[in-house]
């Protein structure tokens, strides 16, 4: 048997950490907001009357914790409440109740809250509702939970209406019935209840079989509970303005809740603030501050910020690029399943940055994130069968990778299993179902496919031939910077195929081209520049200066016009 000091300190605690014996505690809710909703109803109760038994009882008690009442002093306390609650007073029995049910003497417990329940309090009320919903020191019993909740809930608590809320929609103790349920959450909410705003906010978002979907009725009980300030709500909210469906995108107010919850430790929401610095969306690009967010999640244990901080690292955006560092923070958040960081961790493996090249250890992290269906994954466990990195090289595995990624839409997938039909690798050779895949990335502005289909047209393989189509194809690639792309563009030009022959548009595009260090490019504007073309005039420092760029690369040809060039100029 403990002290009177130990059990005095146990009332204490039963009376204000009362959020504890909230049956929807067990349910995985938010106990702290409980804790302290119910704080506020104990309290605002004690001031009802000024110099009221329970007013009392919590001062001494505080002052046995704080101050430090001596045994007998502590065992005088006690035997004054006991004496209150033998006679009748509820609020001695009350804290009893509460005292015993926060110490595990649930029989204690019960006999005390039932007598105060049945006089209606509805702090005993939510209590008993827990201990029959749990079976704490009774039978379980979810009829006599669904009926102390309810005897709670029409007395205005709004935990007990969210606690009966789960009851009906779960059908424990009650019929089913949703409409009660939603009822019991929107008194819950405008009762003041974080949760249950928050809560119903998901269920018009995304349970339909619960409640008719309405993404209005969803943003007004978000906001509801996150200017209340649940922070799981602003950051819902915060994702609503960012793009989910029911309001017009408002960068800047999703930033302002991310804000909100990210200053309040939410770890998501640092996250997504970070993305929104990282992107520039609603604020100024800044990859510092970006930096910042994602460090603060990471270190949170955050999976998709521990990735991100991963990529920060590996490119140097708001940091020294740094390839060890990008491995450890990939690595953090792939030992937590997390499948971008299983890719990314990879990669890094497939090319040897931040850790030694190691094929094998690329494979197991790919395969991992394979597992969970990942395209970027198969699309690189394709590329390792195609090129026997870590396993045999085997065309028809890399076949199957490939075609499980372009199915899901990767659109680098797409042109590598375009190239498969193409070359007859792994399948029997087919030009229109390389065409067909080609189409299908190059649409999605890959421009590696982009180029691959405007040759198929340039050539006539697997389609009819068609200059036109095959410019056009080149000039997107091209707008994207692509080199090849820009050089096949300067030969049309230059030959009149498919467009009018132009020597002053061939220079352009070849000029794109060879400034970015392609070969083809920088010999064939050398030659353009030498003899000149319609409407274009020699010149032939121009054409020696791009002979000498495509000699340094190795084409004897050019050196051989660079040097003839140099005697014919006495150089």
């Amino acid at each position: 048997m403990r002290n009177g000091t130990g059990k005095i300190v146990g009332i204490i605690a039963g009376a204000l950490v009362l959020g504890f014996i909230i049956w929807l505690s067990i349910q995985n809710r938010s106990r702290m907001q409980l804790e302290e909703r119910l704080r506020r109803e104990s309290v605002a109760g004690s001031e009802s009357t000024e110099g009221s038994v329970k007013q009392e009882i919590i001062f001494q008690s505080r002052k046995v914790v704080n101050e430090g009442y001596t045994e007998a002093q502590a065992e005088g306390l006690l035997d004054m409440i006991n004496k209150r609650a033998a006679a009748g007073d509820s609020e001695s029995l009350l804290m009893l109740g509460l005292g015993a049910l926060m110490d595990g003497n649930y029989l204690e417990a019960k006999e005390c809250l039932t007598q105060v329940a049945e006089k209606g309090d509805m702090v005993a009320q939510v209590a008993l509702g827990y201990m029959y919903g749990e079976g704490k020191g009774v039978e379980q019993d979810y009829t006599k939970a669904a009926k102390y909740l309810t005897q709670a809930a029409e007395a205005g608590s709004a935990e007990a209406a969210l606690g009966l809320a789960f009851i009906y929609l779960e059908g424990t103790g009650v019929e089913v019935d949703k409409e009660r349920a939603i009822e019991l959450l929107k008194q819950a909410a405008e009762g003041g209840d974080m949760e249950a705003g928050n809560i119903l906010g998901n269920f018009y978002y995304s349970y339909p079989d619960i409640v008719e979907q309405d993404y209005k009725e969803a943003v007004k009980w978000y906001k509801l509970a996150a200017e209340q300030g649940n922070t799981i709500a602003q950051v819902n909210l915060g994702f609503m303005y960012r793009g989910w469906q029911g309001v017009e995108q408002d960068y800047a107010e999703a930033v302002k809740w991310f804000m909100l919850a990210a200053d309040q430790g939410n770890a998501t929401a640092q996250n997504s603030l970070g993305h929104m610095y990282d992107k520039g969306k609603g604020v100024d690009q800044d990859y510092v501050e970006a930096m910042k967010w994602y460090k603060l999640a990471a270190e949170q244990g955050n999976s998709a910020a521990q990735n991100n901080l991963g990529y920060m690292y590996k490119v140097g955006e708001g940091v020294e690029q740094d390839y060890a560092e990008a491995v450890r923070w990939f690595r953090l958040a792939a030992e937590k399943n997390n499948v971008a960081a299983q890719v990314n961790l990879g990669y890094m493996y497939d090319e040897g940055k931040g850790v030694d090249q190691d094929y094998v250890e690329a494979m197991k992290w790919y395969k991992l994130a394979v597992d969970q269906g990942n395209a970027t994954a198969q699309n690189n466990l394709g590329n390792m069968y195609d090129e026997g990195k870590g396993v045999d090289q085997d065309y028809m595995e890399a076949m199957k990778w490939y075609k499980l990624a372009a199915e899901q839409g990767n659109s680098e997938a797409q042109n590598n299993l375009g190239f498969m039909y193409y070359d007859g690798k792994g399948v029997e050779q087919d030009y229109a179902e390389a065409v067909r895949w080609f189409r299908l990335a190059a649409e999605k502005k890959s421009v590696a496919a982009q180029i691959n289909l405007g040759y198929m047209y340039d050539e006539g393989i697997g389609v009819e031939l068609d200059d036109a189509e095959a410019i056009k194809w080149y000039i997107l690639a091209a707008d994207q910077g692509n080199a090849i792309a820009q050089d096949n563009l300067g030969y049309m030009y230059r030959d009149g195929e498919g467009v009018e022959r132009n020597y002053t548009e061939a220079v352009k595009w070849y000029t794109l081209a060879a400034e970015q260090g392609n070969a083809d490019a920088q010999l064939a504007l050398a030659k353009i520049y030498e003899k000149g073309g319609e409407g274009f005039e020699p010149d032939l420092t121009q054409a020696k200066y791009w002979y000498g760029f495509a000699a340094a690369q190795g084409d004897e040809y050019a050196l051989s016009c660079y040097n003839e060039l140099g005697a014919n100029s006495n150089e």
